[in-house]
């Protein structure tokens, strides 16, 4: 999981294209006296946006009166919006641009409004509103911002993700044949409460645990067969010194929590999962 950069370019302008780019006459002159109020939501919009304070923005009177044409701006395959995800993707490291960051376990095929568009239809081709993200992100995630004063989901454009580990691996069992794990999430003390609290909340209502569980196996499958190839030349101990020197690698480029390399990680520093090698 990586934080985002995000679209770099005039958010008000993104509105006008997808405006203009609607051939029904009658749906442009419905909306045209909308336009002021639109200009000052996108503006409180950035307000609350650079002080990461979405949360507090109150949907607009008058744009949910008006809310199915504003909803009927957004259409995740429109030239528009597919413009606007081209311009997210190239402001990201290449190496994350396909893979939902919500979950990284499943490619990227819809927008997330992190601010919901049925509530804020205001905001519906709002590009700082809208995360690249999987459809199974998507569902889970829902309408619900906040309950108990506790936002439940990150925005990986704002919530600076800690740069320590967070996301761990327990492992149970006596070898790898009758072997169980399951991963938690922990804080050392030094990441912001506030934060990790989201952090958790982020993890409970997308079933991460769940859904990174599921994937693993088949990671479990690939480095078991990697492991026994190497066997042939190479000694177990150097094995797992490669294989922990790759995986760390590879948290810089994909996130410390990255679950796969947390997994590979945990695994090969197991004795429960060494034993029988």
């Amino acid at each position: 999981m990586k934080n985002l950069r995000y679209f770099p370019d005039s958010c008000i302008n993104v509105y006008d294209d997808t405006v203009t780019r609607k051939r029904d006459a009658a749906f442009r002159t419905r909306i045209a006296p909308l336009y002021p109020t639109i200009k000052t939501c996108f503006s409180n919009y950035y307000n609350h946006f650079v002080n990461n304070r979405l949360e507090q923005l109150v949907p607009e009177v008058l744009c949910t009166a008006h809310s199915l044409d504003l909803l009927n701006l957004y259409a995740y395959q429109s030239k528009a919006i597919r413009s606007v995800r081209k311009k997210i993707d190239d402001e990201q490291i290449f190496k994350i641009t396909s893979t939902c960051q919500h979950c990284t376990i499943n490619s990227v095929n819809s927008m997330d409004h992190f601010l919901a568009k049925s509530t804020y239809p205001e905001f519906a081709v709002h590009p700082y509103n809208l995360l690249p993200s999987c459809t199974e992100c998507n569902g889970y995630k829902g309408t619900i911002l906040i309950t108990g004063g506790v936002r439940r989901f990150l925005n990986l454009y704002l919530d600076q993700l800690p740069e320590i580990q967070y996301l761990f691996l327990n492992i149970f069992g006596n070898d790898k044949s009758n072997m169980t794990y399951e991963f938690e999430l922990r804080n050392n003390g030094t990441i912001d409460p506030v934060l990790f609290a989201i952090i958790k909340n982020h993890y409970a209502d997308l079933k991460l645990f769940k859904r990174m569980r599921l994937k693993s196996i088949e990671y479990l499958s690939e480095l078991v067969n990697s492991i026994e190839i190497r066997k042939t030349n190479l000694s177990l101990n150097v094995i797992v010194d490669e294989i922990a020197k790759t995986a760390q690698r590879n948290q810089q480029a994909y996130g410390v929590n990255h679950f796969k390399y947390v997994l590979e990680i945990a695994l090969v520093q197991s004795p429960v999962f060494m034993n029988g090698f």
